[in-house]
């Protein structure tokens, strides 16, 4: 008889906890993204056919891009999260793949943060810039102006410290060597 000894590397929590936290938030936007689409699909569809044809007063480019192409881009995201729920179950049953979708995904995290945060400039410019306001309201209006920006810039750094963490932790050997069984004959 031969002598077979199998060792199993210990699983890391971390994995384990960041697969659970991931599958829940991920199948939670799942759920809201499906009712966002059954919404925009039958609910919506005259009321927002309507409006985008007398976009005249809506202040132009970024704006009447997400409000034009807002149809598209509701889906997209729905299969992205999607993507990213499947992701998080194989990362829970500890596949490779899903290890490196899920690197992938915190590095383009930490862009996208800043990135949202560019557009929602550009977004308050565009809007203010259409808009005339009277010379009692100037205070008001450079703080509506400013504070949006500075909350998402605080929001995109505060979440890109949190991605680049999470990124740095995953990244490390140890981590690494748990997605996998080891056994020895």
């Amino acid at each position: 008889m031969e002598n077979r000894t199998s060792t199993i590397t210990p699983k890391s929590y971390f994995i384990n906890v960041f697969a659970w936290i991931m599958i829940v938030i991920n199948g939670f936007s799942l759920l809201i993204s499906l009712l966002q689409n059954v919404m925009f699909a039958f609910f919506f569809r005259n009321e927002f056919q309507s409006a985008f044809n007398d976009l005249s007063d809506f202040p132009k480019g970024f704006p009447t891009f997400i409000l034009q192409n807002i149809r598209w881009l509701l889906p997209a995201m729905g299969l992205c999260i999607l993507f990213a729920f499947i992701s998080s179950i194989g990362l829970l049953r500890r596949k490779e793949w899903a290890r490196k979708v899920y690197l992938f995904l915190l590095g383009f995290g930490i862009i996208y943060s800043f990135a949202l945060a560019v557009l929602l400039i550009i977004f308050t410019r565009s809007f203010f810039s259409a808009t005339e306001t009277p010379s009692e309201f100037n205070l008001l209006t450079t703080f509506l102006r400013t504070f949006p920006v500075m909350f998402i810039m605080v929001i995109a750094l505060g979440y890109s410290i949190l991605y680049g963490w999470l990124f740095k932790n995953y990244r490390l050997q140890k981590s690494k060597r748990s997605l996998s069984t080891v056994y020895s004959i």
